[in-house]
């Protein structure tokens, strides 16, 4: 219940914004600069960051990319140039922003607490192209390009941040995790998406690759905004789960969380002697405790288009710049 009427209240701001900027009367800012936005309208993790990543790279043979994040749960005040190597990097910078900037040393990761000036920023110290994290429902800054993620495991069943009919704001949708949910959920969700949008609809597989045996026991953690996908992405690979702690999404590891990882970890082993210890790529980069660390698995993630989709997609992008 609590969760339903905080949804009705996203959606009354989100509709009451919409309205202003639509009707100009708040203006949004443009750069002088392409600039592509990831986003989505729901609540939790729907794979943005890979998709980041999956873009950058793809983008950058033709442009110099930054890459533009909140730094949600960081310390910043204003915005700034993510350095992953400082100590507390995710501290400082938070942990979407510090795995930007370590998976993609050839572009600059900025963070800062307001999008549209961090994009600011970044594009005062670098002329390129600007890839923006989560930017759908952040209109102060204008794109040329709106691409938007619907969680193929989730659908559009579960509490949204934005009305399904907003979806009419979108430059192309992309269905993640597709290789998760199953072709006949997919076909289900791209035949109902097709009714809300006219622009193309694309899919993408969510692949991890974890470099261990088949068959392995596995305890895992991680703060994710939906972890479902993960943890069923391990066992379709044929992992067997033996025990999980799921923290809240974006949630800071203190020395006493680690320490008590490590100690659950060890009373497990009893059980099972071959117990390794998992956890995800935004997990890791807030992990200081130098034993945990050494005991920690961490599954490569990417996202994954068919070479035809991709290429359309691309097309599309590149057609908009």
């Amino acid at each position: 219940m609590m969760l339903k009427s905080l949804e009705i209240i996203y959606h009354w701001l989100g509709d009451s914004r919409n309205f202003l900027f639509e009707k100009n009367i708040l203006k949004a800012h443009r750069l002088s600069v392409p600039v592509i936005s990831v986003g989505n309208i729901s609540f939790g993790g729907v794979g943005k960051t890979p998709c980041i990543v999956w873009l950058a790279r793809e983008l950058s043979n033709s442009f110099k990319v930054s890459v533009v994040a909140k730094s949600y749960k960081g310390r910043l005040k204003s915005p700034a140039l993510v350095d992953p190597k400082l100590s507390d990097a995710a501290t400082v910078f938070g942990d979407e922003a510090c795995l930007l900037a370590e998976k993609l040393p050839d572009c600059q990761v900025w963070a800062g607490p307001v999008k549209w000036k961090t994009a600011s920023m970044a594009h005062k110290n670098r002329n390129g192209l600007m890839l923006v994290d989560d930017g759908f429902s952040h209109r102060e800054l204008k794109r040329n390009f709106d691409l938007v993620l619907v969680d193929a495991l989730a659908g559009l069943d579960g509490y949204l941040r934005e009305k399904e009919s907003n979806l009419s704001r979108a430059s192309a949708v992309l269905i993640t995790k597709v290789n998760l949910a199953g072709a006949e959920k997919t076909a289900a969700l791209k035949k109902k998406l097709q009714q809300l949008v006219k622009v193309g609809i694309f899919q993408a597989a969510s692949v991890s690759f974890l470099n261990l045996q088949p068959q392995s026991d596995l305890f895992v953690f991680c703060a994710l905004g939906n972890p479902a996908g993960f943890l069923r992405d391990l066992e379709m690979q044929g992992f067997i789960v033996r025990g999980k702690i799921m923290y809240a999404d974006h949630h800071h590891y203190t020395s006493g969380d680690q320490t008590d990882l490590l100690a659950r970890f060890s009373e497990m082993q009893k059980r099972f002697p071959r117990l390794k210890l998992v956890c995800t790529e935004k997990d890791f980069v807030k992990i200081t405790d130098a034993e945990l660390k050494k005991q920690l698995h961490v599954p490569e993630h990417s996202l994954q288009l068919a070479e035809n989709e991709k290429e359309d997609l691309l097309a599309q992008i590149r057609k908009s710049l």
